[in-house]
């Protein structure tokens, strides 16, 4: 399985946290895994290089404006997380593939993970809260004109894994997210909205009833939203079994 995150300079620090992480539990697989330079300095970089991983360059020139995660705060999205992903798997196009956001710790190994993508297309943790309740109304309209699908989970974009019979969605995904006026329309608000996240439930949900896999979306040894934590305290956590989250 191919795994992929990425991170500029402001996310550094977590990213070597997922990496010790990585490194701790799955010793054996740094190859699996690719790291994406989104802005890191070069010396954040040539230390990655040194520590044997696999950078990777990704550029947001020549890219939609609002791909670009470096806007002013408040103004960038994480439209550009699926256009990554679908990107990466053109490379590796036989494995599967999981997306980690530089926040996420792992528990254990992949294994479980893995396993799920051998089953089902798409594996994508849900998260506490339905999708209309950070659903701009205009990307609903757009995506569940019906109205039918907003009452369920929504999903967590950090973790997702698609394997090669999830690429359709996976394209779906990406396409969607090239779309401002879906992704982004008026009004849209980092603060109120979660365009990218809310997309995917959608996008997955409706997948799900169409095809009639069932979703599998607990927690797989893998935490999330860890970015606050030191090294020291981000290695007490990956070294338990708590995937539960607390805020820094």
């Amino acid at each position: 399985m191919h795994v992929i995150t990425a991170a500029s300079s402001n996310h550094f620090r977590p990213l070597l946290n997922l990496l010790a992480s990585y490194e701790h539990h799955m010793p054996a697989s740094k190859s699996q895994i690719s790291v994406y330079d989104l802005g890191l300095s070069d010396t954040e970089r040539a230390s990655l290089m040194a520590g044997g991983w696999n950078v990777i360059p990704f550029s947001f020139n020549n890219r939609p404006l609002h791909l670009n995660p470096h806007l002013p705060e408040g103004e960038g999205s994480c439209a550009w997380k699926p256009v990554l992903v679908w990107e990466a798997t053109r490379y590796r196009p036989v494995e599967s593939a999981l997306w980690l956001d530089a926040g996420c710790l792992l528990h254990g190994s992949l294994a479980k993970i893995e396993t799920v993508l051998k089953e089902v297309p798409v594996y994508t943790p849900k998260i506490g809260y339905s999708i209309e309740r950070w659903g701009h109304p205009e990307t609903l309209d757009w995506l569940d004109p019906v109205g039918d699908l907003r009452k369920l989970p929504c999903h967590y974009g950090g973790v997702c894994g698609f394997s090669p019979d999830g690429w359709y969605l996976l394209e779906k995904l990406k396409n969607v997210c090239l779309d401002q006026s879906i992704i982004r329309p008026p009004g849209w608000a980092k603060t109120k909205h979660r365009s990218d996240q809310i997309v995917l439930s959608i996008l997955l949900h409706r997948y799900a009833r169409v095809s009639g896999y069932r979703v599998i979306d607990e927690k797989l040894d893998v935490s999330v939203l860890n970015d606050w934590r030191t090294a020291e305290q981000a290695r007490k956590k990956f070294l338990s079994d708590d995937l539960s989250f607390e805020q820094g």
